[in-house]
């Protein structure tokens, strides 16, 4: 069952990373070192502590030619992941910024020019599970951005195998080079390069808290997406919500990881009761029940509103979550004063799930109240920008006092010198 809190008591928690002197940070800062002295004999090792014992160097690299798309999976789900892909390539063809200049009255020439990334790195999680939807969901943006060189990394299982449909994915989505390497070992080796792989401009993608931890460490060395915390939503609902809909949000967050963020804040009292009967039938039912009940124990929430539903619009701009479900009378008027969240969800038929693996916008969101700052994965993410200044001898000429004026007020001399040599 999940806690309830007043709204007046409610006060909004950020996930806090470990301390630089904890075990967990040590050991990844052990890795990443490694890995930038020893290259691909530190990776192996690495691997075949974690992940898969018989790893040798030959294992590191995938050749995707190697594997005929259509033998990797079934039809339907061939289908499916690169219907999948079409509705992520459109979304994000919207996204594309158009570079600009514009001329001044003396004939300046101003600008901006968007620049594609040439190198970037994915980290899709595996071993255990697959996820291809990650896949698509990094690198056709980045495809789509004019990336021209997109590498994927992804944990192998202790068979040295990964999943088919990654691999699918990965064909699909456009990934040039693979790496069946994981953990901050494959952070580290993207970011510093071995003797296989070569170095990135930047690395994207979701991870543990081992995976993000070393994304923070190399950042710097290469860009980084963002730091991203366990993965969270808020349903923000009143009582013309389905309480169905609302408890099946809530147990399809729950049961990412034990430390997921599932969290229902409403006015509604009797929405409240059906929803926590709804959880309590059904929590026993599923085949993640133990990585559920945990994650309800640990970071579920209901937060009630008795001031109505202005009171909920606020409480869920102060969590800015990953992902916010607006199940409410009028939702399009209520999302639009949603204002700190990384993707929103309008009305009961716009399941998470939805954005989750088919809509087109990614689901590599903000998470931990970032959404605050920061925006989700998209083509931005993989482009950079160049300021584009062409002045013309008469321009310079016309300016040039009030910018000697200016290198003088800081005292660089040079600066106002390679004026006047100009003029």
């Amino acid at each position: 069952m999940l806690r309830i809190i007043e709204a007046e008591n409610f006060q909004p928690e950020r996930f806090q990373w470990p301390a630089e002197n904890s075990g967990i940070f040590k050991q990844v800062t052990e890795i990443t070192k490694s890995i930038r002295q020893e290259g691909d004999t530190a990776l192996v090792s690495w691997t075949k502590k974690f992940d898969c014992p018989d790893f040798s160097f030959g294992d590191i690299p995938i050749d995707l030619n190697e594997f005929e798309l259509g033998k990797l999976v079934k039809p339907g789900l061939l289908r499916t992941l690169t219907q999948a892909a079409q509705n992520i390539e459109a979304f994000s063809k919207k996204q594309v910024p158009q570079s600009w200049q514009i001329k001044g009255p003396d004939g300046e020439i101003l600008g901006e020019r968007f620049l594609p990334i040439e190198r970037v790195g994915i980290y899709a999680p595996g071993g255990k599970a697959a996820y291809p939807s990650t896949v698509l969901m990094t690198a056709v943006p980045a495809r789509v951005a004019g990336v021209r060189e997109i590498v994927l990394v992804t944990p192998p299982g202790r068979d040295k195998l990964v999943r088919p449909e990654v691999l699918a994915a990965a064909k699909i989505a456009g990934v040039t080079e693979i790496y069946r390497v994981g953990g901050p070992q494959a952070i580290a080796a993207l970011a510093y390069g071995t003797a296989s792989i070569r170095a990135v401009d930047k690395i994207v993608g979701p991870g543990n808290i081992f995976v993000q931890l070393a994304k923070k460490q190399v950042f710097g060395q290469v860009g980084i997406d963002s730091l991203a915390g366990p993965s969270e939503v808020v349903v923000l609902a009143d009582e013309t919500a389905n309480p169905e809909f609302v408890a099946w949000e809530i147990l399809a967050q729950a049961e990412h990881d034990e430390l997921a963020r599932s969290i229902l804040v409403t006015s509604s009292k009797s929405l409240i009761e059906n929803v926590q009967k709804i959880i309590k039938k059904e929590l026993p039912k599923l085949d993640r029940r133990t990585i559920l009940e945990e994650s309800l124990k640990n970071a579920g929430q209901i937060i009630h509103c008795s001031n109505g539903l202005e009171e909920g619009i606020a409480i869920v701009n102060q969590l800015a979550p990953e992902h916010v479900s607006v199940q409410t009378k009028s939702a399009k008027k209520v999302a639009t004063q949603i204002v700190n969240g990384g993707a929103v969800f309008l009305d009961g038929y716009s399941p998470v799930a939805v954005g989750d693996y088919w809509a087109g916008p990614s689901h590599v969101l903000p998470t931990s109240r970032t959404a605050r700052f920061s925006s989700p994965l998209g083509v931005l993410e993989f482009l950079k920008r160049s300021s584009w200044i062409q002045y013309s001898q008469e321009k310079l000429q016309k300016d040039a006092a009030k910018i000697e004026l200016l290198a003088k007020t800081e005292g660089l001399t040079a600066h106002a010198k390679a004026i006047q040599v100009r003029k």
